[in-house]
């Protein structure tokens, strides 16, 4: 279906007529008539009135043509709509930090535990991690891949002794550093698990937690 300013030109070159001749004959510029034509803008009511006499197009086709002009801007106006609406939202997003939220949860975290016994530092072969991740030896410890949700397991000392540790990851983060520090104090093995919840080497969060396995 033709738009308004397509049937208006039309029209135009059958009469015989220039865009500033029948612009002189509405009492506009030749500019106007351009804009018409090209829909950049549209003729007022009155005005395609004028038109339809002078030009002697038929009332069907000249309101065939409004239609389709009125369903492209709605068209446009809907489009417009969507974009103003996703900025709006995504501003709003990232000025309440969505850019951190979203790099918190979509990429995966590493976790690094070390082990203290009595103060002592221990190597990666003084001990055993029993997890169902996957560490690996890294420098003066462990390390392993990590994601949301819980995360647990147990060293073996000396392949006797099991120590527990578990934690929940809620936030995704980049980093996290678990401690665990075990003392034989009175026969007893007293354990204090330490750990750090960092981003971008800056530390958000620090949980620690101590308990008694019994007597050694």
């Amino acid at each position: 279906m033709e738009n308004l300013g397509t049937i208006i030109r039309k029209h135009r070159i059958a009469k015989g007529l220039t865009q500033e001749e029948l612009g002189s004959k509405v009492y506009v510029s030749k500019q106007a008539v351009s804009k018409w034509e090209t829909g950049k803008a549209m003729p007022d009511i009155e005005m395609v009135r004028k038109l339809c006499n002078i030009l002697e197009i038929n009332n069907d086709e000249i309101l065939g043509g409004s239609i389709e002009d009125a369903r492209k801007n709605r068209k446009w106006v809907k489009i417009c709509a969507t974009i103003s609406l996703i900025s709006i939202l995504i501003t709003i997003f990232f000025c309440l930090g969505g850019y951190d939220y979203i790099d918190r949860h979509t990429q995966s975290g590493v976790a690094y535990l070390s082990v203290f016994y009595e103060d002592k530092l221990l190597s990666t072969n003084e001990y055993q991690v029993i997890s169902d991740l996957d560490f690996k030896d890294y420098s003066n410890g462990y390390k392993t891949d990590i994601d949301y949700g819980k995360i647990q397991g147990a060293i073996l000392l000396q392949n006797k002794l099991e120590i527990k540790f578990d934690f929940f990851n809620t936030n995704n983060w980049h980093n996290i550093h678990i401690r665990m520090e075990v003392e034989n104090e009175n026969n007893q093995i007293l354990v204090k698990q330490t750990v750090t919840y960092e981003t971008d080497n800056k530390v958000y969060k620090v949980d620690t937690s101590e308990y008694v396995i019994g007597e050694n």
